[in-house]
């Protein structure tokens, strides 16, 4: 099973219903972490997770269409198309693009530090996802988008909602059992404290570093299990 036919599963494919589709979602933080996957291609993690929303903080994206190829803008400035993030992106649109002439215009903005460690790829493909549903009106519900967002950065399966959320690991090949759902849980009392010590791209993504704990650290074998 491949990202494409996981997409298959979920959607129909039709021109836009709308001139633009827009939409927000929370950056969220893991009290109890996703780390390793066990299906790398379609973002499948080997322990379930516990994590909770940041508030305020986290992306706002509007998509539409292109003229002669796909425009990326990130807090306001665009991007070159051959930078890692336009590349991420445009990758993951190729999965939705309903014909080979059809290209996309995304304007995303987060209001706090992008490749920071505070979550900006969750809360962004978790964005896109719903201004996605927005655009081309397929009405998918919850659990659907939260496996579309999943297919493009795995915590972002949790970034379709707010508050406290538990992503199941699932058991499927498919990954049709691996979504997010909310916990109907409310802590008014809460405080999440978010200190920023640089606003630097991290010299090491999650992906490089989650592929590197797994390979490398004698202490991992013991983490599915307690983390479950």
């Amino acid at each position: 099973m491949n990202k494409r036919q996981a997409v298959e599963k979920i959607i129909d494919r039709r021109p836009p219903q709308n001139h633009a589709g827009r939409a927000w979602a929370p950056s969220n933080i893991a009290l109890c972490k996703y780390w390793g996957k066990r299906d790398e291609e379609l973002n499948l993690p080997v322990n379930s997770s516990l994590s909770v929303s940041l508030g305020r903080l986290g992306t706002a994206t509007e998509i539409s269409r292109g003229e002669d190829r796909d425009l990326f803008f990130l807090n306001e400035k665009a991007l070159d198309t051959q930078s890692a993030f336009a590349a991420r992106m445009s990758r993951y649109l190729e999965l939705f693009r309903p014909a080979p002439d059809f290209y996309f215009k995304v304007k995303t903005t987060n209001n706090f530090a992008t490749a920071a460690g505070l979550a900006s790829s969750a809360s962004g493909y978790a964005a896109l996802a719903l201004a996605l549903n927005d655009f081309f009106g397929w009405g998918l519900v919850a659990r659907e988008l939260s496996i579309l967002a999943r297919l493009g950065s795995g915590s972002a399966a949790r970034s379709v909602y707010t508050g406290f959320v538990e992503w199941r690991r699932g058991e499927r090949a498919d990954g049709m059992d691996s979504y997010a759902e909310a916990i109907p849980i409310t802590w008014p009392a809460l405080r999440l404290a978010v200190v920023a010590v640089s606003e630097a791209v991290k010299p090491v993504g999650s992906t490089e570093g989650m592929k590197r704990t797994v390979q490398t650290s004698t202490l991992y074998r013991s983490w599915p299990q307690k983390a479950q």
